[in-house]
């Protein structure tokens, strides 16, 4: 198994952010989309199309990151995970009934897509951060075992 606490924890870390938070992505955002939103096949494919950008604007964004980002600060950004959870959780709730389609759907996104960023931004940081830390000789056997897990 892995020697290093460290490179310990940032697997555990990368597997909890992906057990926990792309399930979620993948299969949480359309079931709300198409049916607690009942939402017509345009906007459910423009509603996935912008979670994708989301993806690919916290991969972009990275490099404005990760200068500024520790291990040890990680907890921040997790939490801002947690903190834009709730009023998606809200907004999917019947006390925003009165706000209508069109404007549930917009809020949704709003707080979807930094939540999407965030998420890429940190398990993009982990990720680097063990191959930094792991010797080369080991590499390919630690990123096998941060996939399998």
């Amino acid at each position: 198994m892995i020697q290093k606490p460290l490179i310990r924890k940032c697997v555990f870390l990368a597997a909890a952010l992906n057990l926990l938070l792309s399930p979620y992505f993948i299969v949480g955002i359309p079931v709300i989309l198409r049916i607690t939103m009942n939402s017509p096949d345009t906007l459910y494919g423009i509603g996935m199309g912008i979670v994708e950008v989301g993806t690919i604007l916290g991969a972009l964004s990275i490099g404005l990151f990760a200068k500024r980002m520790q291990m040890n600060t990680l907890y921040r950004w997790i939490a801002w995970i947690a903190v834009l959870l709730i009023p998606v959780a809200i907004l999917l709730s019947p006390i925003a009934e009165g706000l209508g389609f069109y404007s549930v759907l917009v809020l949704f996104f709003l707080f979807i897509i930094p939540m999407v960023m965030v998420t890429i931004i940190v398990s993009i940081f982990v990720i680097t951060h063990v191959q930094r830390e792991t010797p080369n000789a080991l590499l390919g056997k630690v990123m096998a075992i941060i996939m399998m897990v």
